[in-house]
């Protein structure tokens, strides 16, 4: 029995199975993809036609970190904070956080930023609290 996988990509991978066996447990697939499955008997004389392909998406998984993050000075009182998607998000981005910690010599104060839709953010403040920052 061959048990043939497919990923979206034609990435073709196939198994060998000993027979009799009815199942097999399908390892080291990539999160959150397609793939398509389909079996072929094999006997001594030749090989079957292939089964009905069946398709099944994994399941989603943590996303990479994302990329090209840069920080631009806009003004004295605005910076912008640009990213780009993960390489592999594993799944649907639901939304981007940005963390702003902002520091004094007293205390330390930390703003969450949840940004759905966009790969960009632009944090406006007074100089003194922009310039005492850290985004992450």
């Amino acid at each position: 029995v061959l048990v043939n996988a497919t990923t979206l990509f034609e990435i073709d991978y196939s198994y060998s199975l000993d027979c009799p066996t009815e199942s097999i447990t399908l390892s080291g697939l990539e999160p959150y993809s397609v793939y398509k499955i389909s079996i072929i008997a094999v006997n001594n004389h030749d090989f079957s036609s292939n089964s009905s392909t069946s398709e099944i998406r994994t399941l989603q998984d943590v996303p990479s970190a994302p990329v090209n993050v840069s920080l631009s000075v806009i003004n004295n009182d605005t910076l912008l904070v640009t990213w780009e998607p993960p390489l592999r998000p594993n799944g649907i981005i639901l939304y981007y956080e940005v963390h702003k910690v902002y520091s004094t010599d007293s205390q330390s104060t930390e703003i969450y930023y949840n940004i759905t839709m966009s790969t960009h953010l632009f944090i406006t403040g007074n100089s003194s609290s922009l310039s005492n920052c850290t985004i992450r």
